[in-house]
C-alpha cells in the first residue's frame, strides 16, 4: 500500500464501507498511476478506484479501461492492487481476429457500472454506506450510482481526501523540491533578464523556454508576468513593456504532467527609480511574511499565523484588507486548496505540511505587490523551499 493511501485511510469515516475515487489526481494519489483518458476527459466513467475500508475485507481494486490494462499492470508497482479492466468503444481486437478474419465473440461485455456491482456487494448489508467524491462526479454519473444501488447511503468524502493531501509524505515533499528548483531556476533567469523595454510577453518567454528544458514538466498557463498597473489585476501577458520606476510582478507556477503536483510562488521587483511609497510597501509585506514563517511549527494554530501577518501590515497601512495569506498546495487541478491560512482556520499546523505563505497588497493604476513563498513545516519550524530567487535583487532592481 502506497503511503498516500495509508494517510488517506487515516481520514475515512469509521461508518463507511467502500469508498469510489473518482477524480484523476485522487486516482494517482492513491496508486501512483494516472489513467490516460480518465486525466484527458475528466469523466469520473473513464476510470475508478474502489476500497474495502473494513478490517475485514481492506482491499483497493483499480478500475480501467481495457485500452490502457496492459500499462497500467506495468506501471502500478504495489501488488496489493487487483486491475480490473471494462469493454470500451476502442475495440481493441486479437491478432487472429485481423489476420484471419476469424470472430472472437464476447458475450460478457461489462461497463464500469458491472464491475462497481461485482465488488460492491450491497445485498449483504442494506445499510451500506459508499463513499464518493461529490465535488467531482457529475449529476449523471451520481444518477446511475443511485438506480444500480438504490439501498446504498452515499457519503462526501471529498474533503477527506483533500485533508489527507495537505499532509505530505517523505515521496511528495521530494516532488515538491524538484518542481520548485525547476521554477525557481527559471525565475532567476526572469529576474536576470529584467531591464527598461522589456515586455511582458518577452519576460514570459523566458521563464516558459527554462522550464521546458525540463522533461515532463511545464509552466502553468495561468502564470502572472504583469508590469506596472498590470501588477493590480489578473491577466495574461500582454505587449506592455517596463518602464523605469515600474513595478514587475510574477506569480506563478510548474506542474509535473501527468502526476499534477503543481507549485506556486510570486516575486515582485521595483525597476530602476525607487519611489519611497512603493519601496516602504514591499519592505513591510516582506517583513510581515518572514515574521508569519519565523512563527509556523506544528501545533500553531494557522489563524495565529495569519493574525501575525495580517495586524503586521494592518499597523502601517489601517486601510489593507486580505482574505487569506496563503494556502496549502497539492495535486489541482486547483493551486489553492485547504487549509487556507485565514483569520478563522482552527487547524494546526502539522510535520509535512507544503503552505504558500503569501503577503500581497495591490494599489489600482500603479500595481503592487506579492511576496510568496512554499514553506515546509518541519519538527522544529518552516523550511523555505523556493529559495533560489530573491525577493530583493541588486544594482537597479529593488
Amino acid at each position: 500500500m502506497r503511503d498516500t493511501e495509508k494517510q488517506f485511510r487515516k481520514y475515512i469515516p469509521k461508518n463507511i464501507n467502500y469508498v469510489i475515487i473518482s477524480s484523476p489526481e485522487n486516482f494517482y494519489y492513491i496508486s501512483g498511476y494516472a489513467s490516460h483518458q480518465h486525466t484527458v476527459s475528466r469523466m469520473a466513467g473513464m476510470a475508478a478506484i474502489v476500497m474495502g475500508c473494513n478490517s475485514k475485507e481492506e482491499f483497493t481494486k483499480l478500475l480501467v479501461m481495457d485500452y490502457e490494462y496492459n500499462n497500467v499492470i506495468k506501471y502500478v508497482k504495489d501488488k496489493d492492487y487487483e486491475v480490473i479492466a471494462y469493454d470500451t468503444w476502442v475495440g481493441v481486437k486479437e491478432e487472429e481476429e485481423i489476420s484471419k478474419n476469424k470472430s472472437i465473440k464476447k458475450n460478457d461485455k461489462k461497463t464500469i457500472f458491472n464491475l462497481l456491482v461485482d465488488i460492491i456487494d450491497a445485498s449483504k448489508n442494506k445499510k451500506i454506506k459508499v463513499g464518493i467524491e461529490k465535488d467531482f462526479v457529475s449529476s449523471n454519473f451520481y444518477t446511475q450510482l443511485e438506480s444500480i444501488f438504490p439501498n446504498i447511503e452515499f457519503m462526501d468524502i471529498s474533503n477527506q481526501l483533500i485533508y489527507s493531501r495537505s499532509v505530505k509524505t517523505e515521496e511528495e515533499i521530494l516532488i515538491f523540491k524538484e518542481l520548485i528548483k525547476i521554477q525557481d531556476k527559471a525565475l532567476l533567469k526572469v529576474m536576470n533578464s529584467l531591464r527598461v523595454d522589456i515586455s511582458e510577453k518577452e519576460l514570459a518567454d523566458i521563464y516558459i523556454k527554462e522550464v521546458i528544458k525540463n522533461y515532463g514538466i511545464s509552466p502553468s498557463t495561468w502564470s502572472m508576468f504583469a508590469i506596472g498597473e498590470n501588477a493590480s489585476i489578473l491577466g495574461l501577458p500582454s505587449e506592455k513593456k517596463l518602464k523605469n520606476g515600474e513595478v514587475f510582478k510574477y506569480d506563478g507556477g510548474v506542474n509535473k504532467n501527468f502526476s499534477f503536483y503543481t507549485t506556486d510562488f510570486a516575486r515582485s521587483w521595483i525597476i530602476g527609480k525607487k519611489g519611497q511609497m512603493l519601496v516602504e510597501l514591499k519592505t513591510r509585506l516582506f517583513e510581515a511574511q518572514r515574521l508569519m514563517i519565523e512563527n509556523m511549527k506544528p501545533g500553531v494554530k494557522i489563524k495565529e499565523i495569519f493574525n501575525l501577518g495580517y495586524n503586521y501590515v494592518k499597523e502601517k497601512y489601517p486601510q489593507y484588507e486580505r482574505g487569506h495569506l496563503g494556502h496549502s498546495i497539492s495535486l489541482g487541478p486547483s493551486t489553492w486548496e485547504a487549509p487556507l491560512i485565514t483569520k478563522t482556520e482552527e487547524r494546526v499546523l502539522e510535520k509535512g505540511m507544503i503552505l504558500c505563505v503569501e503577503v500581497p497588497l495591490y494599489i489600482k493604476g500603479i500595481g503592487g505587490f506579492n511576496i510568496e513563498d512554499m514553506v515546509l513545516i518541519k519538527e522544529d519550524g518552516a523550511e523555505i523551499l523556493s529559495n533560489i530567487t530573491p525577493h530583493f535583487g541588486e544594482g537597479n532592481i529593488f
